[in-house]
């Protein structure tokens, strides 16, 4: 997306859509998984907003527009997998992770509202494997619409497979 009030709006959106995605699906379906070594419903919505939630700060640093580089590696440590286990991705309830993912896109949209030029705000991340990449405010935000996006495909499809 090249038009940051689309961008913006669409980034969000991402809590309406997911309570919408989540709307009829009773809980005892959120345990549901394709198999055994992929993740239930209930992670995915943890990994939506686990996955939100670590960028929140890659924006507000952003926004200080000094440039630099956004420490992550921490997180690349460990597998997501693993990461899913030690908080618990299969164990918890959704509403807090729900709460939290719409405070954060409610939060950051009102601060960004008020910006005209977020190309402006970069920052460098550094992915496993790969030469560092610089992102803007945009890029990330469209990063996190599509891995929304990406994920209330795979639960649907994990409905799909149960009523099969």
């Amino acid at each position: 997306m090249d038009n940051w009030k689309e961008i913006l709006y669409a980034y969000s959106q991402g809590p309406k859509l997911l309570s919408s995605a989540l709307h009829d699906i009773p809980i005892e379906l959120l345990d549901l998984a394709p198999d055994k070594e992929n993740w239930s419903i209930r992670a995915i919505i943890h990994h939506i907003v686990e996955g939100d939630d670590l960028f929140v700060p890659f924006i507000k640093q952003a926004l200080g527009g000094l440039g630099g580089e956004y420490q992550m590696d921490w997180y690349f440590n460990l597998p997501q997998n693993e990461w899913g286990k030690r908080w618990g991705y299969d164990k918890r309830g959704i509403n807090t992770a729900l709460a939290l993912y719409s405070a954060n896109r409610n939060h950051i949209s009102s601060i960004l509202d008020s910006v005209g030029e977020p190309w402006n705000y970069k920052l460098i991340i550094t992915w496993p494997d790969h030469e560092p990449i610089e992102y803007n405010i945009p890029d990330i935000m469209d990063i996190q619409i599509h891995h929304l996006d990406e994920h209330l495909r795979e639960i649907q499809n994990i409905l799909l497979l149960n009523q099969a």
